[in-house]
C-alpha cells in the first residue's frame, strides 16, 4: 500500500474486571394520585368568573376585573344601567359558619371604597356617576353552588 507509514502500536494491559451491579430493588406499584384541589388563587378566579357570567346575565356590563391599588382591591367593576357597581365576590362551601356576605369587615368595606374612589377619579373624569356596592355571594362547591346577588349591599358613613 502506498498510504502513510503506521506506528506499531502497542499492546493493551489487561483492564480490571468490572464489577457485578447490585440488584435493582423491585419498585412499590404507585398507589392512585387523589384529585388534587384548587389552589385559593384558582378557586377565586373561578368564583369572580362565575359572578361575572351571573351580573351579565342580570344585565350588568363588566367594567374591569381585580381592580387593584396599594390601599384594596375590588373583584368586578360593572355598570347596571347608569350606575356604577363596585361588586365583592365572596365564596363559601358551606354557611355552617356564617353566610358569604357576613365575612365582608368594616376594614375590608373601607379599603374598596378607597379602590372605589380611585377608579371613579381615574375613569369617570369630573362627573360623578351614581354608584353602588354590590356582593355576589357564592355557597357550595363546583358542581352546584348557590348565588346571590346582592345589590346595595352597604352604604358609605
Amino acid at each position: 500500500c502506498l498510504g502513510s507509514p503506521t506506528k506499531p502500536t502497542k499492546p493493551t494491559e489487561p483492564t480490571e474486571p468490572t464489577k457485578p451491579t447490585k440488584p435493582t430493588k423491585p419498585t412499590k406499584p404507585t398507589k392512585p394520585t387523589k384529585p388534587t384541589r384548587p389552589t385559593t388563587t384558582e378557586e377565586g378566579a373561578r368564583t369572580e368568573a362565575l359572578a361575572a357570567n351571573v351580573l351579565v346575565r342580570e344585565g350588568y356590563r363588566i367594567l374591569a376585573r381585580n381592580y387593584r391599588i396599594r390601599a384594596g382591591e375590588i373583584d368586578l367593576v360593572a355598570a347596571d344601567g347608569e350606575v356604577i357597581c363596585f361588586v365583592e365576590v365572596r365564596a363559601r362551601t358551606s354557611t355552617r359558619f356564617g353566610t358569604p356576605e357576613e365575612t365582608i369587615s368594616a376594614g375590608k368595606r373601607r379599603r374598596i371604597a378607597l379602590a372605589a374612589r380611585h377608579w371613579l377619579a381615574a375613569h369617570a373624569g369630573r362627573r360623578a356617576p351614581a354608584c353602588r356596592f354590590d356582593v355576589v355571594a357564592i355557597v357550595g362547591g363546583e358542581e352546584h353552588p348557590t348565588v346571590r346577588l346582592i345589590r346595595d349591599a352597604w352604604r358609605l358613613d
